[in-house]
């Protein structure tokens, strides 16, 4: 048998590789830079979402959830710099009277150390943990609220970090995720976009023209089959 996939020469290499972009990514900046189709895709969905939840994104989700608390412990998952748990989740829970204490994981010590800074200057209590996810342990019934913001789809072991989030939630805590869950996440640049949309337009309306042509050709079939049959039943 091989190494598991978590201790192989492969991940460890993978690892590496997305510390160092995401590096590069963050750096200077609280938010990673996602492809425009990332925001299509929210405004998209932001009115079945709050058509289903009465909310339109995470942040006021996890606001309404703890709203008549006034401290609050928050998880967050794969965080990155912690944009949108200091950014997003902060100023609503401020809004409310409600004040927050903020530990994330990430597996970059660097982007950690930049949101260390940022929650400093936002006063909020802040606790790092830089640790890969897919080997998380952490202290039963300990959070009201872990959110994973565009996150899940860079952990393998999603079955264990399930657990592991239903283990240290609180009784009453949540746990809130958005992600878009397809095989290739969200690879798919602006200019993939305009090249499959028109395509599939004119796919579209190629389409109708094909099945006129296919509906005729059967109409020429049936109609020379009933001349041969005729034919052959007068001969």
């Amino acid at each position: 048998m091989g190494k598991p996939l978590l201790a192989s020469e492969d991940y460890n290499r993978r690892i590496k590789n997305e510390i160092l972009q995401w590096e590069k990514e963050f750096k200077g900046r609280m938010y990673g830079q996602a492809p425009a189709i990332w925001n299509k895709v929210e405004e998209r969905f932001a009115d079945a979402i709050e058509a289903a939840t009465g909310v339109r994104n995470l942040y006021q989700y996890v606001a309404r959830h703890v709203k008549d608390k006034k401290y609050v412990y928050v998880l967050g998952l794969g965080s990155g710099a912690c944009g949108n748990e200091l950014d997003g989740i902060a100023p609503l829970l401020k809004q409310q009277s409600c004040e927050m204490d903020l530990t994330c994981i990430d597996i970059n010590r660097k982007i950690l150390e930049q949101a260390s800074v940022e929650a400093s200057k936002r006063g909020i209590n802040f606790k790092r943990i830089v640790q890969d996810i897919n080997k998380i342990e952490l202290e039963p019934n300990t959070y009201d609220v872990i959110v994973a913001y565009s996150a899940l789809h860079h952990f393998i072991e999603l079955d264990r970090i399930a657990s592991v989030i239903n283990s240290v939630l609180r009784l009453d805590g949540i746990f809130v995720t958005v992600d878009i869950p397809t095989r290739n996440g969200y690879l798919m640049w602006d200019e993939t976009y305009e090249i499959v949309s028109g395509y599939l337009r004119y796919y579209h309306q190629n389409l109708k023209l094909h099945i006129q042509v296919l509906v005729n050709l059967h109409m020429l079939i049936n109609m020379r089959t009933r001349i041969i049959l005729r034919t052959l039943s007068s001969a």
